[in-house]
């Protein structure tokens, strides 16, 4: 809401998966690009290599039912 109010540009993604050749992969529940970045992310991609894109700006874990593996496992990540 602070963006749209602020009019700074932001592009959501849903359960996108993040990759770089060599190390884990990560699936926030929600991220975005905020500003100059927010079209930097082609539409409809829902594999994100990190290798030919930068990382988000924001990345979001919503721990309902995966709490203990929230902060645990993938804290480490």
């Amino acid at each position: 809401l602070f963006g749209i109010a602020k009019n700074i540009p932001l592009t959501g993604l849903i359960n996108c998966s993040y990759r770089q050749q060599g190390k884990r992969e990560c699936q926030p529940d929600l991220s975005y690009y905020l500003g100059e970045r927010a079209q930097v992310i082609p539409y409809g991609t829902k594999i994100v290599s990190l290798n030919q894109y930068p990382p988000p700006d924001l990345a979001i874990e919503v721990g309902e039912s995966s709490l203990e593996d929230d902060l645990n496992r993938k804290k480490q990540l």
